[in-house]
């Protein structure tokens, strides 16, 4: 049997693949990058502007220029828009199978993204010979990519405003597939200085996973994600925090109606003028937010985004009276999960639970606030070292004193001791009312909320 031919034959076919097959893929990049650039362009913040595009059989070549549009309110309720403009952004695509360039391998496209734009050296400083930015990346036969970027290291000057902004070499490298994406990202030092204050951030790193695609999240699409920001340093000449984590998550229900959202923040140390505070934590959590809500929130904040605050307030209201009813009966609560922290003057720790009652009617879109306060549920409770509560009602007083004597010296010794009496009668009026609980070397108090009447350890304190 002679092999000869179907090897040929094969062989034929093959190379005529590879030969063919860039035209079709530089053919659906195109489509794909007009695509991305419609979607980012739908977000008020971000515009794309796609300058050129050639795209050949191997190979093809984008220019862009990104633009900003930051809004301002002044102090008469408009908005002033501030317009910030990338420059130039360059974006050279390899079509394949066969890549050689920038990320070589099997695959459908390896890329690069570089701007370094020379007109922004006229407020930026970064290292002659190399990019602003740059991105390296490619994507595999079956769709999914992985891609590296880097900020080279820059300082930005505005005289006008006395501003610098400093910014140490920033590495990132991200992936995505056709159902989710995820990045991480590091810089060792962030500074701002403005008219003499300054403030550092040292050792940042950042990470984020989302289910759904980079077009719906620019698109603002509700997806389950994760965010989470560590820092090892922030600091001002006065005051600094060390060991800072952030973590953001977001899951829908299994009907996808319902968003969960949970905020957790853990900082190990803050150091200012009023001493350490240390083991400090917040865990917070909104549950059963109405999905549909939440989209049209978005879609109203990005159509007035321009708006002045008063156009802004009155869509917003209007929002709000038509998702009433669903976002009601979605029986959202939030949740206060763990408050805790070592202070200067002790330890604190509590939680809390706030929802509606089951009646809430929530057709009534006109009630007033007396009416929706009877229709919160709330539960949790609060307790601190004895020490602490004592010097923050002196505080407390004292605030109140300085407002009432402006000449008054607050620090003097017989002022002191008059505001340490009044703390320590107040301590005792709200133990003897039963507001507060003494135990050993803390004060506690159970919280209580409804029908419109907040109970502190099952004392009633009306409010409305």
């Amino acid at each position: 049997m002679n092999l000869k031919k179907p090897v040929l034959g094969i062989l034929s076919v093959g190379v005529a693949a590879v030969l063919v097959a860039p035209h079709f893929i530089g053919q659906q990049a195109e489509q794909d990058i007009n695509a991305l650039v419609a979607a980012v362009n739908n977000n008020p913040v971000h515009q794309l502007e796609l300058k050129s595009y050639q795209r050949g059989w191997f190979s093809s070549k984008a220019i862009f220029e990104h633009s900003m549009q930051m809004a301002d309110f002044d102090q008469s309720g408009g908005t002033k828009m501030t317009e910030v403009r990338s420059g130039e952004v360059v974006l050279d695509l390899q079509h394949g199978p066969v890549l050689t360039d920038y990320d070589a391998g099997l695959g459908l496209l390896s890329w690069q993204l570089q701007a370094a734009d020379e007109r922004l050296r006229a407020n930026l400083t970064w290292n002659d010979g190399e990019p602003l930015y740059q991105m390296i990346g490619s994507m595999n036969l079956v769709g999914s990519g992985q891609y590296h970027d880097r900020i080279a290291g820059l300082v930005y000057r505005d005289a006008a405003s006395d501003m610098t902004i400093e910014l140490n070499d920033y590495r990132g490298n991200g992936e995505f597939g056709a159902e989710q994406f995820a990045y991480q990202g590091t810089n060792k030092r962030f500074r701002v200085d403005i008219a003499g204050e300054s403030v550092q951030i040292d050792d940042l790193t950042f990470a984020t996973e989302a289910k759904g695609t980079l077009a719906e999240a620019l698109t603002s699409q509700l997806l389950e994600s994760e965010v989470v920001l560590n820092i090892a340093k922030a600091s001002t000449p006065a005051f600094s925090m060390r060991d800072v984590q952030l973590d953001a998550k977001s899951e829908l229900s299994d009907n996808g109606e319902t968003l969960d959202i949970s905020f957790v923040t853990n900082i190990n140390n803050i150091t200012s003028a009023t001493g350490d505070w240390n083991n400090l934590a917040l865990a917070m959590e909104m549950r059963r937010v109405d999905v549909a809500f939440m989209q049209a929130y978005q879609e109203t904040v990005n159509d007035a985004y321009s708006a002045d605050v008063e156009e802004m307030q009155e869509q917003l209201q209007a929002l709000m009276k038509e998702h009433l009813e669903p976002v009601v009966a979605a029986d959202p609560e939030f949740i206060i999960s763990e408050l805790s922290g070592q202070a200067p003057d002790g330890q604190f720790d509590g939680e809390l639970s706030v929802k509606l009652a089951e009646n809430a009617a929530a057709e009534m879109v006109n009630a007033s606030g007396d009416y929706w306060l009877k229709q919160l549920l709330a539960e949790g409770y609060m307790q601190m070292d004895k020490a602490l509560l004592r010097n923050a009602f002196i505080m407390q007083l004292e605030t109140a004193l300085a407002a009432q004597m402006p000449n008054q010296d607050m620090q003097s010794e017989q002022i002191q001791s008059m505001l340490n009496q009044q703390a320590e009668q107040v301590i005792g009026v709200y133990l003897q009312q039963g507001f507060i609980e003494e135990q050993e070397q803390q004060y506690r108090s159970a919280i209580e909320l409804q029908n419109g009447v907040l109970l502190l350890n099952g004392n009633s304190i009306p409010l409305i």
